[in-house]
């Protein structure tokens, strides 16, 4: 891709992902868009209150306040990357940051809004957090040791690719992040061992499958099939120790189940498997992981109805739920950018496997309206397409850094020959 190009791409991904985060911060909360747009036209539902007077302490607002921002500094870091000096890269900063500040400014005037000097404070260490990201991230992909066989453009993206594969899902896992080490939560987290084992096919699959692809993409990222194994392992023994410590109850029977199905055929067919063959499964795979999440009766948890909502519902309830509703979607979209980047595919095959995914959710959605306690609308749709954009971008960017690393190495003094005298 071209500088141009990727320029206006990456302004393009930054539009779009700002105006989600504008939508989520206004129109949010139990406020109706009738109410918003009067607000809009000059009729307020309130007097606006002091901006940036609230100052209570909550860990879920201010996570979820933190990682929204984050993708908005990395593609920002990315946009100001293509561009030569420092002052580019401040400014872009400056951007995001007065851009929360805006928004936290219109939010003082929100009849269900609060205008938080702490909502900024985190809103702009996200920024901070994912605009140093990028390039500590690139600088140590390239500096770790590529796949045999494979130059460092390719394998720069897959690796990117891939890490966001394992780490968005053992986010997802891990949800809601608050761990302990108090003997009696841990107890309870773990006492559905001593009742008697039921499961939900529903639920088994989603795991199954999910674990599968993170099973695929371990062995993107380590060659020898025996540490892929052993790498796979020890990524489930982190998963079940976190949920055994989470503050809450996680754990169930039927994600037991899951892990142990996807584990033992990971293990014995997808671990020794060659990469193309896993490059083309590995799509499939996630995809059955979100039929099983879509389509499993009364999942959802902020309302539900039969009719679908052309306007995205997550973020309307708690932050938290939808930061993982959010993630989770997130991981599909990079499942199917680790497969391109895997299978060397270009723009334009990219463009076409994210229009499908796209539609392929949409249409689960619409399924959801025959669905007993489901919510329908554009959620998911719209967060497949947007993470999907962001992780293309981010590792073409990675390949393009790869390429500018080995063009730099491979200079040699040019050899001439002796000259008689």
């Amino acid at each position: 891709m071209r500088t141009t190009e990727r320029r206006v791409a990456l302004a393009g991904a930054l539009a779009l992902y700002l105006a989600f985060v504008a939508y989520q911060s206004l129109a949010s909360g139990s406020e109706s868009l009738a109410a918003g747009s009067a607000w809009l036209a000059g009729n307020p539902a309130k007097a606006c209150a002091a901006p940036l007077a609230v100052g209570w302490w909550s860990g879920g607002d201010a996570l979820a306040n933190l990682v929204a921002y984050v993708p908005a500094g990395l593609l920002a870091a990315a946009f100001a990357a293509s561009y030569q000096g420092t002052a580019v890269r401040v400014v872009a900063w400056l951007a995001i940051v007065m851009f929360s500040l805006s928004m936290e400014l219109a939010q003082a005037c929100l009849g269900d809004r609060v205008s938080s000097w702490i909502d900024w404070a985190m809103n702009s260490a996200g920024a901070t957090l994912g605009f140093v990201a990028l390039p500590l991230a690139s600088a140590l992909l390239h500096r770790l040791p590529g796949r045999a066989g494979r130059s460092a453009y390719v394998a720069a993206p897959v690796t990117f690719a891939a890490w966001l594969v394992v780490g968005t899902w053992l986010a997802c896992a891990t949800a809601p992040w608050r761990f302990t080490f108090d003997v009696g939560i841990v107890r309870a987290n773990l006492s559905f061992l001593r009742a008697a084992a039921s499961f939900d096919p529903w639920h088994v699959a989603e795991h199954a499958f999910g674990w599968m692809a993170v099973a695929v993409a371990l062995r993107a990222l380590v060659a020898p099939r025996l540490r892929a194994s052993a790498a796979l392992v020890a990524t489930i023994a982190l998963a079940l120790a976190a949920q055994a410590l989470l503050e809450w109850r996680a754990l169930s029977w039927s994600e037991l189940a899951g892990i142990a199905l996807g584990a033992s055929v990971s293990l014995v067919l997808l671990v020794p498997a060659a990469d193309g063959r896993l490059a083309r499964i590995v799509p499939a795979l996630a995809l059955v992981s979100v039929f099983a999440y879509e389509l499993a009766p009364g999942h959802a948890g902020w309302g539900t109805g039969e009719r679908f909502s052309w306007w995205p519902l997550v973020g309307r309830g708690h932050p938290l739920p939808a930061l993982e509703f959010a993630l989770y979607f997130c991981w599909f979209a990079f499942v199917l950018v680790l497969a391109l980047r895997w299978a060397g595919a270009r723009a334009r095959s990219a463009a076409a496997l994210g229009s499908l995914a796209v539609l392929a959710l949409l249409a689960l959605e619409f399924a959801q309206r025959a669905i007993p306690g489901r919510s329908a609308d554009t959620s998911p749709a719209l967060i497949v397409a947007l993470a999907f954009v962001v992780a293309w971008l981010l590792t073409d960017r990675a390949g393009q850094r790869a390429t500018g690393r080995v063009r730099s190495r491979s200079r040699r003094p040019v050899v001439r020959s002796a000259r008689r005298s």
